[in-house]
């Protein structure tokens, strides 16, 4: 018995197979094919890999069962307008020696010995070439007809209905007025109530409109609410949209306004701190970290990810105490350090300002000496004593020798420049940089990491109520006492550890901290 499969297939379901298959099966019984097996498949040529056809997978399975001797097709195209699945399927077939018939063109892929046949080859290579242009003529087409549906406000398929709008008989979009409703409600209660995200949220929640953070957030940031054409948030969209106005340009702008402001709000952006990595745990020695609360506090016990032990310290210090206390200490260690270092600093960068200029010295020299070599090899080269491209690569070693030399005098000068105004500063070491300090918080910041080592709290006393600060600075030790429920500098005395207690002790002049 002879059998053969017959392959039909058509790219939308509105499309009908009847007229492939019956062309099919009469030719196969023309051909003296008893056993006929029919593969019917309504699938996408164009858009499915080879893999995800189920036509050619269901094909494949057939042959691989054993016994067919031939597919039938009524085009090329039936098999698939990709030129990749076209060549893969024909070596396919030729492996497992199995016929490949096609009724327009009408041709036979192989002889007899299974080879390719020449006419047969030359046929399926033009064809080949005209399904590739096809689809590329296609996908134009596709794209230009979504892109004049885009400009237009018609809804071009293969996605969700824009929350806001609905479909007209035409395919446009138009104003769904009851989600219409909730959008303009959503910008003015954002934008004029100064509702949060999360307020918006709830809000909705309430309502029965299930939308996300994120979705509400977006939504926000629509354009194309208002009616404008564009491309969508940050010009991510391929084609121009246009879609009926729902809010208006003034609120909009009102709204991207209230959220430039809350992404700048204070409280959303972390303040820089003085004690980050200073202020440690007294009992597993990790940082402590500042939380919304105001107060520095371990938090081991609520982030297992560096161990496996939760950490039981409770203790935690107000920010503003501790960094005003570092601050403070740290001026006064600040002035001592420059008093005894000046000198001494100043020698040192005087020494390195001589060394410089001894080296900008042998970069002048020689860049000297070059000069004097491209001017005898530009008359070696007038001479004729130098060929072109001789001369043409000793010209651009020159040059870039040049250049490395100029480079590293700039750098050199550079280096001299910053070293003279330090020498300057250093003059009148006790109040510009702590001026600076009090205004910038990078130079505060250096000065407190230079000065202090490390600072740990832990309470006074088992009724857990006032804390001893203990700082270690590059000089000394200090402990402070600070009384409960009280925040900033001035709630502190100075105390000293005395036989296993703190004691107190009175205020002494200001240079003992």
């Amino acid at each position: 018995m002879a059998k053969c499969i017959l392959l039909s297939r058509v790219s939308t379901e509105q499309q009908s197979l009847d007229e492939q298959t019956r062309n099919l099966r009469s030719a196969a019984e023309s051909s003296g094919y008893d056993e006929i097996v029919t593969i019917e498949t309504k699938e996408s040529a164009i858009k499915l890999t080879e893999e995800e056809r189920q036509g050619l997978n269901e094909l494949k399975s057939h042959i691989e069962q054993g016994g067919v001797e031939c597919v039938f097709i009524w085009e090329l195209s039936r098999l698939s307008r990709r030129p990749k699945v076209l060549y893969s399927m024909r070596e396919y077939l030729q492996e497992h020696k199995v016929q490949l018939k096609c009724l327009h063109p009408e041709f036979t892929m192989f002889k007899e010995d299974f080879s390719l046949d020449t006419n047969a080859n030359i046929v399926f290579g033009l064809y080949v070439s005209l399904c590739e242009n096809e689809m590329a003529i296609k996908k134009e087409r596709f794209h230009r007809g979504k892109e004049k549906n885009a400009r237009e406000g018609k809804f071009s398929g293969g996605g969700t209905i824009k929350f806001g709008y609905k479909l007209d008989k035409d395919n446009r979009y138009v104003v769904d007025e009851d989600e219409a409703k909730i959008i303009r409600d959503m910008f003015y209660l954002y934008g004029v109530k100064k509702y949060s995200i999360r307020d918006l949220f709830l809000e909705l929640k309430s309502r029965g409109v299930r939308r996300s953070l994120q979705g509400i957030r977006f939504m926000l940031h629509e354009e194309r609410y208002t009616g404008k054409a564009t491309r969508g948030r940050n010009n991510r969209d391929v084609f121009v949209w246009q879609f009926p106005a729902i809010v208006s340009q003034e609120l909009y702008d009102l709204v991207q306004a209230r959220a430039e402001e809350a992404r700048h709000d204070s409280r959303r952006t972390p303040k820089p701190l003085l004690a980050k990595k200073i202020l440690k745990c007294p009992i597993c020695g990790h940082a402590m970290s500042a939380g919304t609360a105001g107060k520095y506090m371990c938090r081991v016990h609520t982030n297992n990810r560096t161990e496996s032990i939760s950490c039981s310290n409770t203790c935690s210090i107000d920010i503003k105490t501790i960094e005003e206390l570092l601050w403070d200490m740290s001026k006064k260690i600040w002035k001592w350090k420059m008093k005894e270092h000046s000198e001494e600093e100043k020698k040192r960068m005087v020494d390195e300002v001589v060394v410089l200029r001894d080296k900008i010295n042998v970069c002048d020299e020689e860049m000297s000496k070059i000069e004097t070599r491209m001017k005898r090899a530009k008359d070696l080269y007038i001479l004729g004593d130098l060929g072109d491209k001789e001369f043409a690569d000793y010209r651009l070693s020159i040059n870039e020798r040049r250049t490395s030399l100029a480079a590293q005098k700039d750098s050199l000068e550079d280096r001299i420049a910053y070293l003279n105004e330090c020498i300057v500063g250093l003059n009148d070491p006790q109040e510009s940089d702590i001026e600076q300090g009090e205004q910038d918080f990078d130079i505060r910041n250096k000065i407190v990491h230079e000065c202090i080592r490390e600072c740990k709290v832990t309470y006074a006393d088992k009724q857990k109520r006032d804390k001893i600060i203990e700082v270690k600075t590059i000089y000394n030790d200090a402990y402070w006492l600070k009384k409960y429920m009280k925040v900033g500098l001035k709630s502190l005395e100075r105390v000293v550890y005395s036989n296993g207690r703190y004691v107190r002790v009175p205020k002494k002049k200001e240079e003992d901290f």
